[in-house]
């Protein structure tokens, strides 16, 4: 689906994003999951880089724990389709997408191509995720659920500077938390 047809689409939506999960273990065995956030906040500086934050948080079931599941999506510098070189393979942007709940707490971070479109209003903000590669901060394989996995979709949010910035914070404590466990243990 073109970029356009993409930003028309998520256009009139409310905030949310649909983000398909490429899980790559070292097997080849490959498995893909489909998750909707409803919860979507971005900020966009005078100078346009951007700060996006998709989180979905899963309420505690029979079958398990609650989770929660927060992607941040910082630009490094913004693709302007028909203004510079943009395509779908590049990398302007850093992800972390972390996963949080009783029995998990783990991050992954890389980078991927982030492309967006705010409202004449500025307070709203479309766009699509393509070719994000991450990996897992876990020190050691098999510690975390997740090793390696490829993003990709589609996003409508709000502005929320405040929200933006929280969450993007919680998801760092977390990394970090994350990070000294694992040194803790070698």
């Amino acid at each position: 689906m073109g970029i356009v047809a993409t930003l028309w689409l998520t256009g009139c939506a409310v905030d949310s994003a649909h983000i398909q999960i490429v899980e790559r273990p070292s097997t080849l065995e490959t498995r893909r999951y489909q998750e909707t956030f409803d919860e979507a906040y971005y900020d966009l500086s005078s100078s346009g880089n951007l700060r996006l934050v998709l989180r979905k948080r899963q309420p505690a079931s029979i079958e398990g724990d609650e989770l929660t599941q927060t992607i941040v999506v910082e630009s490094v510098w913004r693709s302007v389709p028909g203004v510079t070189v943009a395509d779908r393979t590049q990398i302007n942007g850093t992800v972390t997408y972390g996963l949080a709940g009783q029995r998990i707490v783990q991050t992954l971070t890389g980078a991927g191509s982030v492309f967006y479109y705010e409202n004449d209003a500025g307070d709203r903000l479309t766009g699509t995720l393509a070719h994000v590669t991450l990996e897992s901060e876990a020190p050691k394989a098999g510690e975390g659920f997740l090793q390696r996995i490829e993003l990709c979709g589609d996003f409508s949010a709000r502005r929320d500077p405040r929200q933006a910035l929280h969450f993007a914070n919680e998801i760092k404590r977390a990394q970090h938390t994350t990070t000294a466990q694992g040194l803790l243990r070698e």
